[in-house]
Order: C-alpha cells, then sequence, then structure tokens
C-alpha cells in the first residue's frame, strides 16, 4: 500500500506589484488616481491613515524602526490584503502597498529566506514520507535565530483567509512532530504487516483515516496524540547521500539570498 504524502508546510507569496493581484476596487478610478466613493466608506478609506503609517514604517531606511517593527508592519499589510481590508484602493494605491511588501528591505528579506527555505527542503522532500516531514523542521532549523524569526513570521505563517495557520512557532513545530510520528507509525506498521482485524490493524487504520485527512493544524496534531497517548519530538536527525548534503547546504542559487543582504545580519532586538 502506498504512503499518503503529507505535503510541506505552504509558504506563502509576497503579493506580485500588479493590477492582477492589486486589492479589488470598489471605487472608480479618476484620471487623477484619486477615487470617487459612495457615502459608505470603502475598507481602504477607513483603513488609509493605518496602511500609509504601516508603509512609512517597512520603508524606512534611516534606522528609526528595528526589525522586529518592520517584520510586524509586513505582517499586519500582508493581514489586511488577504482579508478584503485593501478593496476600494486605486490601481496606484494598490502598487504602493504591494511595492512596500516585496521592495521594502524586508520584502527582500522574506523572500529570499523564503527561496533559502525552499532549496534545502528538496533535498529531503524528495526522499518523502517521515523524512520529508522531518526535513521541514531541519531546513528551517539551520537558519539563525533571528532569520527564523522573520521566516516563519513572514513566510510560514503569513496570514490566509480567516487568519494564520498557527497560533506561533510552537504550534508550528508541534504539528510538525506530531505529523512525522504519524507518517512514521505508518511507514513502520505497514511494513511489519499486522494481521487484520488485530489491536495493531485497527489503530493502523486510524492512522490512515488521520494520514489522508489532509489537515495540518492543531486539532489534528491534538488527534494524533489522542491516539498514541502523547508525542514525541523530533529527536533524530536524517542521514542524507553527499550529494543531498551538497544541496541542503548550498544557498549561492539564482534568487536565493538578495543582493546587499548577509543571512543573520540583522540584529536581534528585544521588545
Amino acid at each position: 500500500m502506498e504512503i499518503p504524502a503529507i505535503t510541506a508546510t505552504p509558504i506563502q507569496p509576497v503579493p506580485t506589484v500588479g493590477a492582477a493581484t492589486a486589492p479589488a476596487s470598489d471605487a472608480t478610478a479618476t484620471t487623477s488616481g484619486t477615487a470617487t466613493t459612495d457615502a459608505s466608506a470603502s475598507p481602504y478609506e477607513t483603513n488609509r491613515a493605518l496602511v500609509e503609517q504601516l508603509k512609512a514604517t517597512l520603508n524606512d531606511k534611516s534606522g528609526k524602526f528595528s526589525a522586529d517593527e518592520q517584520l510586524a508592519a509586513l505582517s499586519s499589510i500582508q493581514d489586511l490584503w488577504v482579508n478584503g481590508q485593501l478593496k476600494g484602493a486605486t490601481h496606484d494605491e494598490s502598487l504602493s502597498v504591494g511595492q512596500a511588501l516585496t521592495d521594502s528591505a524586508m520584502g527582500q528579506k522574506v523572500k529570499a529566506l523564503q527561496d533559502s527555505y525552499v532549496a534545502k527542503y528538496q533535498a529531503y522532500r524528495f526522499q518523502g514520507g517521515s523524512t520529508a516531514i522531518r526535513g521541514q523542521v531541519e531546513a528551517f532549523d539551520s537558519f539563525s535565530a533571528d532569520d527564523q524569526k522573520v521566516l516563519f513570521n513572514g513566510g510560514i505563517n503569513a496570514s490566509l483567509i480567516g487568519g494564520k495557520p498557527y497560533a506561533n512557532e510552537a504550534d508550528w513545530r508541534n504539528v510538525k512532530a506530531s505529523a512525522y510520528k504519524l507518517s512514521k507509525y505508518v511507514e513502520d506498521t505497514q511494513a511489519s504487516e499486522p494481521a487484520p482485524g488485530s489491536s495493531k490493524d485497527v489503530q493502523m487504520q486510524k492512522a490512515l483515516k488521520l494520514l489522508q485527512s489532509g489537515q495540518q493544524d492543531t486539532a489534528w496534531a491534538k488527534q494524533i496524540s489522542d491516539l498514541f497517548g502523547g508525542r514525541e519530538e523530533i529527536k533524530d536527525r536524517v542521514d542524507l547521500s553527499p550529494e543531498a548534503q551538497k544541496l541542503v547546504g548550498n544557498t549561492s542559487f539564482k534568487g536565493g539570498v538578495a543582493a546587499g543582504y548577509v543571512q543573520g545580519s540583522i540584529a536581534k532586538t528585544v521588545a
């Protein structure tokens, strides 16, 4: 029986600058670039002052704002974007928001870390199963603490419609540990070929149902914990081939690290 694959944590892309991805406008743009609105203000009009403040924080190059503050500004703009709170913006206003997300130093850093994370994970992904799941965590752990914060908040846990995928990094790690344990159990149990109807076979069927559910969230992790009576941390590491090790350690690929940026160079700040 083929073991269903558990996919990688999706990296949410920073919205591409352009009309195709600009927030849908509820207003009619005039030739001057301003917008005419109905009596009721559009979401963008309501959030205009906040958006301008967030853009100013994100675009600042003077050092007035800390890395944490700029990361928080980027995350807040992402929240507004995906939840429809920028509807009613003109084309130029939409471009301005998109450029802040993609062209700012923090936006470029998020993109560089996303690319590097995905490239490192590929060496594990092609092996599939529990190895692929463990690889997500090991690829993440290969970055400095400061870079992990940016990668998680700006990429792995970027906003989706309805909220962020995970409560925090610890929640993400818990889900990954649960996914790993579930996949490893299925692999090991299938290899032992339990007798049909046996207690091990019954638990195996429950595990397969969870594996095939397509979920990867806190509630799903709780079901796995209940099935096994607790969870274990991912402690062991993957023995990769020399070729795969070269791939994991290589960050000199195209689109990896933005020019002028050195991973881990942003000083850690304390809130």
